[in-house]
């Protein structure tokens, strides 16, 4: 029902809104109706927020305290590059693709603790992702192997989300779902194919993982690279209901015809 701008967070963080807002702030003529309206809203966003960052130096600090008792070296380095990126992140814009997924599952993370939501969604990830995951591998330090491990964790991560129902409801749905959806492949606005690497990187980790969370989908169209789709289907085989796969040349004309932008 729901995807934030991820996009914008690991373009520039959270501090930018911060800042965005306290100077919309100072600068409202409250003899105006309109802007004594967004007052009260302006003021929240830098306490939220804050909120937010303070929840991400928490894990940092417990990251750094971990690190200290650890007897295993591989395991400290891990910790460390934890906290670092707890410290960084999301309140700074994202530089590696490890910090950007970080980013946006802290976000994630506190919609669903603020709202105990369902299909609060991840939206186009192999999208707003690609340009950390290329940047990375181009300057050697990240390989498809790692991306894979990082996005497995992420979605293990997803599959412990619940939310507290009904008894009415949870005896007709089964297995408690959350429908937290990620989407890959399509088109760009300019009809142009969009899958990239991260595209199969993700795709390849629902395979290996197999939980019913998060809810996966591929967007099907004509120019799709075959061997993508292939093994889009392969998954399928396996079982466990993903990836689903919805029709691009339906879905769009339809959402257009509706009063959607196509882009």
């Amino acid at each position: 029902h729901i995807v934030v701008d991820y996009e914008g967070l690991v373009k520039y963080g959270l501090r930018h809104y911060i800042d965005y807002a306290n100077e919309r702030l100072a600068g409202l003529n409250l003899t105006e109706v309109e802007d004594l309206k967004q007052k009260a809203f302006l003021q929240a966003i830098p306490i939220t927020l804050q909120a937010v960052i303070d929840f991400s130096h928490r894990f940092a600090n417990l990251a750094e305290g971990m690190a200290e008792l650890e007897a295993d070296e591989a395991r400290r380095g891990e910790l460390m590059q934890i906290a670092r990126n707890c410290h960084k992140v999301p309140e700074y814009k994202p530089d590696t693709f490890w910090e950007a997924l970080q980013a946006v599952w802290f976000i994630h993370l506190c919609l669903q603790i603020e709202s105990n939501g369902h299909s609060m969604s991840l939206g186009r990830m192999d999208q707003y992702l690609h340009p950390f995951y290329r940047a990375d591998v181009e300057r050697g330090a990240l390989d498809y192997k790692k991306a894979m491990e990082l996005i497995e964790c992420l979605y293990v991560k997803l599959f412990t989300i619940n939310k507290v129902r009904s008894w009415g409801h949870s005896r007709f749905v089964s297995g408690y779902p959350t429908y937290q959806n990620i989407i890959v492949s399509g088109q760009s606005a300019l009809g142009v194919d969009a899958t990239n690497e991260l595209s199969y990187v993700m795709i390849e980790a629902l395979g290996e993982i197999r939980l019913s969370e998060p809810n996966f989908y591929v967007r099907y169209h004509e120019g799709i690279p075959i061997d993508f789709m292939k093994l889009a289907i392969k998954i399928v085989g396996y079982g466990f209901g993903m990836p689903a796969i919805v029709n691009d040349k339906v879905v769009v004309l339809s959402l257009v015809n509706r009063g959607v932008s196509l882009e």
